[in-house]
Order: structure tokens, then sequence, then C-alpha cells
């Protein structure tokens, strides 16, 4: 915003406060929302998603209940990762509503890993620090295969991780 005043105020010889810029875009349909996150994908991932894609494209469903899907995720207590927006009118800023609660430290979450199929859900597993190679082969090890064997028994089946390393 500083920058488009900087050039706003070369080219006019006008000088004009961030403030009124903003109020002319937000009426010009522009917004300053935060930036959306997505993770990074490397050209040689995206290739490789766009032909797994092309692989299973004509899959049936019969064919999808053969697959054993897994990923972690983290849980955060008492606040989000990002910003949280709140509207709200003049002097309504200390109202409950409007108030995220914050605690010293980050107050805590918890990573775990889980796995689903069309017939279920497996084991749902706390993550106690890092994930390195050994903990998750450790996962897969104590977890994955009973799940399998539950489903699936003897018969064929597919694991599709996330491609942890």
């Amino acid at each position: 915003m500083a920058l488009i005043r900087e050039e706003f105020q070369q080219a006019s010889g006008s000088i004009v406060s961030t403030n009124t810029i903003s109020k002319e875009a937000h009426l010009l349909g522009f917004y300053d929302p935060v930036a959306a996150h997505k993770p990074l994908i490397t050209k040689s991932n995206c290739a490789a998603r766009l032909m797994w894609c092309k692989a299973h494209r004509n899959w049936t469903v019969d064919q999808w209940k053969w697959v054993l899907w897994s990923d972690e995720s983290r849980f955060i207590l008492y606040r989000s990762d990002g910003r949280v927006w709140v509207w709200h009118l003049p002097g309504e800023c200390l109202l409950l509503e409007c108030i995220v609660p914050t605690v010293k430290f980050g107050g805590g979450g918890i990573m775990v890993w889980g796995s689903f199929s069309w017939y279920g859900l497996g084991s749902l597993v706390p993550i106690h620090g890092k994930l390195n190679t050994d903990a998750y082969c450790t996962i897969l090890d104590d977890n994955v295969l009973p799940t399998l064997w539950q489903f699936y028994g003897l018969d064929p089946c597919y694991f599709q991780d996330d491609n942890a390393s």
C-alpha cells in the first residue's frame, strides 16, 4: 500500500493517505484479505500427481473400496495458526464474540496420524515429538498392517500414504 501511495504522490503531485487509497480500492472492488496459504508443489511433484490422477481417473467405486488412506494432522488448542478476522461495530471489540483467547507459549496441541477406508476408520495415533523416518515406520508397522488385515484379510488392497519421506 505504501508503494502505491508513493507512486500516486509522485505521478500526481498530491499527498494522499493510505486510508483514502484503501477506501477507493474497496469501492473499485479490490479487497485486502490475508494471502491464502497452500503447500509448495514442485514441478516434479506436480507431474507425479498428474500422472497418478490420470492412472486412476477411470477407477470404479468398487476399485476405490480397496484403498486404505492415511495422513497426519495437527490440532491446536486456544487459537488458529493464522489471523482471525472479526467484524464488529465501534466499541464492540471487547465483546466475548470478538475475542480470541490466548495463552502463553501457544497453549499446546497434538499431532496425530490416522487412516480410513470404505470399510471404516483405522487407529488414531498420537505423534510425540517430530515425525522422522523411524517413528513413521513404527506407526506403519503397528497400525497399518493390523488395519489392512481387519478390513481386507488376505484380499489384495492398496495403501495410499501422503508420500512422507
